[in-house]
């Protein structure tokens, strides 16, 4: 074992607050008003907890989808927006406050030991890699990542992971395990020839460990303290 990758939001990191909106919820929200006249718009109340497990890409369509655009306005307007939301993000950034997240308790002792044990670690997230890189500095968590797969990737997470596999130097006899704290994340590293270790909501997820273990991962992890369930897991594929 000598790949692992890792989701990102309520993987490794979550909103301090969550009921305060982040700089990149204001991004997308004006970016909605200033493009389609949208005005008082909360895109996640438009979408609702359906929305863990997309991508930021997925999302974004969906949303205009129950907004009224039809899949050809979609298509054609997409990357549009997405160039307004990274607009107002960046113009915004410097004098906003950078302490809108915390790592899960105990990532980084984790990734330490998957560090020593000779693992490369990478982000496969549905977050574009401007949203990626600014929550993983925020929380002091990027020089642990050599490689990703973020949201330009691809609408769906498996081509995500898969993006991040080809990234990582893999080789074809060797076999990697994805972290993530939805069924997608199960799903997506499946599809990719990937173990899988869910992240339950006492790690810090958003799901319980009954849900999770329902969709078939290899593990399901109750805190990042636990890491020699994890060495356990990886031992078996040595």
């Amino acid at each position: 074992m000598t790949v692992a990758t890792f989701d990102l939001d309520h993987t490794l990191v979550k909103r301090r607050t969550p009921d305060t909106d982040t700089l990149k919820i204001m991004s997308i929200n004006h970016s909605l008003e200033v493009l389609f006249g949208f005005k008082n718009i909360h895109y996640m109340k438009q979408i609702g907890p359906e929305l863990y497990g997309m991508t930021d890409r997925s999302i974004m369509r969906q949303v205009l989808m129950n907004l009224g655009l039809t899949t050809s306005e979609i298509d054609s307007r997409i990357d549009e927006l997405f160039a307004e939301i990274f607009s107002f993000f960046e113009r915004n950034l410097r004098s906003h406050r950078n302490d809108e997240y915390i790592a899960l308790p105990g990532t980084q002792m984790f990734l330490e030991k998957l560090r020593a044990l000779g693992v490369r670690c990478g982000i496969a997230t549905g977050n574009y890699r401007i949203f990626s890189r600014w929550k993983l500095d925020s929380v002091g968590l990027t020089e642990y990542f050599d490689f990703g797969g973020y949201g330009e990737d691809g609408d769906e997470r498996s081509q995500i992971i898969k993006a991040a596999l080809n990234r990582s130097g893999i080789k074809s006899d060797d076999i990697g395990c994805h972290f993530g704290d939805t069924k997608s994340d199960i799903e997506s590293a499946r599809a990719n020839g990937m173990l899988a270790v869910a992240i339950s909501v006492r790690a810090g997820g958003k799901f319980p460990s009954e849900d999770l273990a329902a969709a078939g991962p290899d593990l399901v992890l109750e805190s990042y303290h636990d890491f020699d369930k994890v060495a356990e897991l990886f031992s078996r594929y040595e």
